[in-house]
C-alpha cells in the first residue's frame, strides 16, 4: 500500500468484491491473502450484492503494530444497488474494513470485512469474512473494532423475509417473484403501553386529508431496515445461538410497514429471548371505504393463497437447515389462511418433523375448510391455540368483505372446536386483537401474557391466567375457554 490512501485502497477493493475481480489488486495482496479472497470471491460478491456504490468513505480508526499498520475504514452506502431511489437505512448503512500492512515486505497481509447491520444486540462486529483474524496485529485490531456505542435500549431488532415488490423506500403491495431477507430495527417510543401500537394517523383537513407528522417520543419508528442476502440472512440467524423462533405473520389489509410495527410490538411486548422474524405477504393495504376492503380482499385472498409455498420455503429453512427445534408461528386474520395451507403443503410431503406451536389470532379462514383441514395439520404442531372474537374490527372488517361468510375467528355464540385444539373466546379482551392506532386493546395485557406462558409451555389455558376459566366448568373436560375478566 505505501503512500496509498487505505481509503482509496478499501473503495477500490469493494468495487473489485461486487465484480468479482481481484486482479488488480495482485500486486498489493500477500499470496495467501490474494488465494484466499479469490476462492470465497462469489461470497463476497453476494455480501456487498445489495449495496451501492460507496457514498463516503474514512478511515476511523489506524494504529501502528510493528511491523504492521493497521486501518479501520469506513464506507457508508445510501441506497440499494439497481434500485436508486431505495433507501437502505436511515443515516446510510456501513461496511467496514480491517486492513493490516506489513511494511517489511510491503503488501497487505490481513484483512477483515462486516457489514454494519447488527440483528442482535452485540458490541461485538459481524464479521461477513475474514482472513488471519488469529494473528498479530489482527488480534489487537480485532479488539479495537469490537468496541461501539451501546445499542438503544428502546429498540427491538428482529429478521424479515417478504415475497413483496421492492418500492423505493420499503416494499410494495405487489408480487415479488422470489423471497427477499433482510433485517429491521424499531424503536419503540417511551410512552408505549403493552399492546398498543401508535404510527402517524391521517388526519381530516378542509383541503383534504394530511398524515400527522412522526413523533419518536410517542410513535413507533423503522430506524433501520436493510436487504441482505440469504446467506447472510442464515449466518445472523445462527449467531442468535438459539433452538427456538418465533415467526410473525400478519393479516388482511397491511402494508409492509403495518406488518413491521405490529410484528416490533409483539415480539417488544413479549420480550421474546429467541430468534424473531416477520414474515410479510403481498397484502393490499391501505384500504378504508367498502368499496376499497372488497377488492383488497380478492387480491389478499389470492395473495395468501399463492404465497403459502414460500412460507413453508421459510419455515423449512428455520428448521431443517438452521438447526431451530421449534419454530413457532403467530398468525392474524387472513395470515391464517397462508399457514394453513402451508402447513398442508407440509404434510403432502410425509415429513412427520414439528415445528412449534400455532396461534391463531381472529383467524380469517372459512369455517368449513377449518374443520375440515386443520385436523390434518396438526401433527405438525406441538400445539394449536385459537383466539376467537365477536367483536374484532379487522375480522369483522374482512367478513363483510367475503359476504358475511362464516369465519373460523369469530364467536357464533361459542368458539369452534375441535380435538386437540385450544379454543378461547377473548370478545373481553377488546375490539380489535392486532390492529393499528387502537388504545382499547392497549389497556389490556393479557393476550401477550397469555401468548408468552403458551410460548414457554404452559397448559391447560386456565393454568396460565386466572382470568380464563373452562366452559362448561363441571363436568370436564371443558369443551373450550373464555376469558372472562
Amino acid at each position: 500500500m505505501g503512500a496509498a490512501d487505505p481509503v482509496q485502497v478499501a473503495t477500490d477493493i469493494f468495487l473489485a468484491f461486487g465484480s468479482n475481480d481481484l486482479t488488480a489488486f495482485r500486486p498489493v495482496l500477500e499470496s495467501k491473502i490474494f488465494e484466499h479472497l479469490s476462492v470465497n470471491g462469489d461470497k463476497l460478491s453476494e455480501q456487498v450484492q445489495d449495496l451501492s456504490l460507496p457514498r463516503k468513505a474514512s478511515v476511523i480508526a489506524s494504529g501502528y503494530v510493528k511491523p504492521r499498520y493497521f486501518f479501520e475504514v469506513e464506507l457508508t452506502h445510501d441506497l440499494l444497488r439497481g434500485d436508486p431511489g431505495a433507501v437502505v437505512a436511515a443515516g446510510g448503512q456501513r461496511s467496514y474494513y480491517l486492513i493490516g500492512y506489513n511494511t517489511e515486505v510491503g503488501l497487505i497481509d490481513a484483512f477483515a470485512f462486516r457489514i454494519d447491520f447488527r440483528i442482535f444486540e452485540s458490541n461485538r462486529p459481524n464479521l461477513a469474512f475474514g482472513s488471519n483474524l488469529r494473528e498479530e496485529p489482527m488480534v489487537s485490531a480485532g479488539a479495537a473494532l469490537a468496541t461501539g456505542p451501546d445499542p438503544d435500549p428502546r429498540t427491538i431488532d428482529f429478521l424479515f423475509a417478504t415475497t413483496r415488490a421492492r418500492e423505493q423506500k420499503s416494499f410494495s403491495e405487489k408480487r415479488g417473484t422470489t423471497i427477499t431477507f433482510g433485517g429491521l430495527r424499531v424503536r419503540i417510543p417511551d410512552d408505549h403501553k403493552m399492546g398498543n401500537v401508535r404510527v402517524p394517523k391521517i388526519r381530516e383537513a378542509l383541503i383534504g386529508t394530511y398524515e400527522e407528522k412522526l413523533d419518536p417520543g410517542k410513535h413507533f419508528v423503522i430506524s433501520r431496515q436493510g436487504v441482505i442476502g440469504k446467506p447472510t440472512w442464515s449466518d445472523t440467524a445462527k449467531a442468535a445461538r438459539t433452538t427456538e423462533a418465533l415467526v410473525f405473520v400478519h393479516g388482511f389489509n397491511n402494508t409492509f410497514d403495518d406488518a413491521v410495527y405490529r410484528a416490533a410490538q409483539v415480539f417488544w411486548d413479549l420480550q421474546y429471548k429467541g430468534l424473531p422474524v416477520l414474515y410479510s405477504w403481498p397484502s393490499w393495504g391501505n384500504a378504508r371505504n367498502p368499496l376499497d376492503l372488497a377488492r383488497s380482499y380478492l387480491y389478499d385472498r389470492d395473495s395468501a393463497l399463492t404465497d403459502s409455498d414460500s412460507f413453508l420455503e421459510l419455515l423449512r429453512l428455520l428448521r431443517d437447515e438452521l438447526g431451530i427445534r421449534r419454530v413457532n408461528i403467530v398468525a392474524h386474520s387472513m395470515g391464517n389462511y397462508l399457514v394453513l395451507n402451508a402447513l398442508r403443503g407440509q404434510a403432502s410431503s410425509q415429513d412427520s418433523k414439528k415445528f412449534g406451536e400455532w396461534i391463531l389470532a381472529a383467524p380469517d379462514v372459512d369455517k368449513d375448510q377449518f374443520m375440515r383441514f386443520v385436523p390434518g395439520v396438526q401433527g405438525l404442531l406441538t400445539g394449536v391455540t385459537l383466539y376467537a372474537s365477536a367483536s374484532d374490527k379487522t375480522l369483522l372488517a374482512s367478513m363483510k368483505a367475503a359476504r358475511n361468510v362464516p369465519r373460523a375467528g369469530y364467536v357464533y355464540g361459542k368458539p369452534l372446536t375441535l380435538p386437540g385444539i385450544d379454543s378461547i373466546d377473548v370478545t373481553r379482551m377488546g375490539d380489535e386483537l392486532f390492529g393499528l392506532n387502537h388504545d382499547t386493546f392497549a389497556t389490556n395485557r393479557s393476550l401477550i401474557d397469555d401468548m408468552g406462558l403458551l410460548l414457554d409451555g404452559v397448559r391447560p389455558p386456565n393454568k396460565r391466567l386466572r382470568q380464563i376459566i373452562p366452559v362448561p366448568a363441571n363436568p370436564p373436560p371443558p369443551k373450550y375457554w373464555e376469558f372472562a375478566p
